[in-house]
């Protein structure tokens, strides 16, 4: 899942936005879209933990 914000992905986009020469749509999707989806991921990834943490001392 944290592959959808890394700098593969960060360099696909650009390639694109820059072939269209849209790179106000780069810099929106790495500002906006890019940190929304880390903080959902480290939710996600703390629940995963918590609820891993809580199986082990069982």
């Amino acid at each position: 899942m944290w592959s959808w914000i890394g700098s593969t992905t960060h360099m696909v986009a650009l390639i694109i936005c820059s072939i269209f020469n849209r790179i106000d749509l780069y810099l929106i999707y790495t500002v906006t879209l890019g940190n929304v989806v880390m903080i959902l991921l480290k939710i996600r990834q703390d629940r995963i933990i918590k609820d891993f943490s809580g199986n082990i001392k069982s």
